[in-house]
């Protein structure tokens, strides 16, 4: 897993990074292995999607971004996106904010690998699409942009023309697959 940092950020800017997560989460998907997709057999064992899960509470998708956009305290974004019992085996987990244990964002969903650069490349994804969401305003009234594309989270969020690159592979690779 991965830990970003996220001690300095404002509610504000939580806000941004869990609604810009639920927007591309499945963008995501895409570009992981089908073993670590939601939906996948295994999946449940090792994170739950923080679409569904929010959905579950919120009815729609748009529902779900503008309740992250109604939290009042970080504690209340915290349950929105990691509700439950199971509520740290989310793909986006925020609960070591929530308990202290340690001031960050951990990114669950990537599979366990030895390559070097795939492991680079999810450290720096993960590293820019907190610091670029962050630096966005919340999504907020009537009309929440839903709709996410694997261009916008590169040319907007993880702006990095060589990740779009390797990712682009990545996705083209699993797509003959599926």
């Amino acid at each position: 897993h991965v830990h970003v940092e996220a001690k300095d950020y404002s509610l504000d800017s939580m806000k941004s990074i869990c609604q810009q997560f639920l927007r591309f989460e499945e963008i995501i998907d895409g570009f992981l292995p089908f073993h670590r997709r939601t939906g996948s057999e295994k999946s449940h064992s090792y994170f739950e999607s923080n679409i569904l899960s929010a959905m579950s509470r919120h009815g729609t998708f748009e529902g779900s971004l503008k309740a992250v956009s109604l939290c009042r305290t970080a504690n209340a974004l915290y349950d929105m996106m990691n509700p439950g019992c199971r509520d740290r085996y989310h793909k986006l987990n925020l609960q070591n904010l929530r308990t202290g244990r340690q001031p960050t964002l951990e990114f669950r969903q990537h599979h366990a690998t030895k390559d070097e650069r795939e492991i680079v490349a999810w450290v720096h994804f993960c590293v820019l699409f907190v610091v670029n969401a962050a630096n966005l305003q919340p999504l907020a009234g009537d009309g929440i942009i839903t709709d996410a594309t694997f261009d916008e989270l590169f040319e907007k969020i993880v702006v990095c023309p060589i990740l779009r690159e390797y990712y682009s592979k990545k996705r083209a690779s699993f797509e003959s697959r599926d």
